[in-house]
């Protein structure tokens, strides 16, 4: 594992196939599963946490009840999916109004990503992460594919720009939501 590095927070993976259950599992055996793919993706779990059991892992190669018993071991890896602007306005069918509050980080679900943030100044096209769309893959299933050169890696958002979408992302996440007593649908609550 050592020769292909770690994973860090910031980092932009492309191409990865996210393995959920599909639907219960019955008499007969498990659940099917289904492959969700997931074109671009931004590493969201602390620095920290990655580089501690990025050391715990090189120092246990074969695993076992010394490296799954450890404070330092992480069972999963929290990523966000990204999306291109085009896609995200088309698929959550957001206004223009609502658009302008997104572009400049001012909408509290949504997070923008410029060119520039990238190291990608020869692009205008804009990312955006949609905070309700986090998700954690296991971290032993993510450095295998490191390992056998499965994971597209792509550029790393560096600070400030990764302290500024951490921030807005688990601030997002803490929130206290109030159900709305009038409109008890979920679609109600976005």
């Amino acid at each position: 594992m050592a020769s292909h590095g770690r994973l860090r927070q910031g980092q932009v993976i492309r191409n990865l196939y996210e393995y959920v259950p599909n639907g219960r599992p019955t008499a007969d055996g498990p659940a099917e599963v289904t492959a969700l793919h997931h074109p671009l993706v931004i590493v969201l779990s602390p620095e920290c946490d990655l580089v501690s059991d990025y050391e715990l892992r090189n120092a246990n190669p074969n695993g076992g009840f010394e490296l799954t018993q450890s404070s330092k071991f992480l069972e999963h890896i929290q990523c966000c999916k990204i999306f291109e602007e085009g896609e995200i306005r088309n698929t959550h069918g957001l206004r223009s109004k609502d658009w302008s509050f997104i572009k400049t980080n001012r909408h509290e679900r949504y997070h923008a990503i410029s060119p520039e943030a990238l190291g990608r100044a020869d692009s205008d096209a804009r990312l955006c992460l949609d905070f309700k769309r986090i998700f954690s893959v296991s971290t032993e299933y993510l450095y295998a594919l490191l390992e056998a050169d499965g994971l597209e890696m792509d550029a790393i958002l560096e600070p400030p720009w990764l302290h500024q979408l951490v921030q807005r992302c688990y601030a997002f996440q803490a929130r206290v939501c109030v159900p709305d007593p009038i409109d008890p649908r979920p679609s109600a609550q976005a």
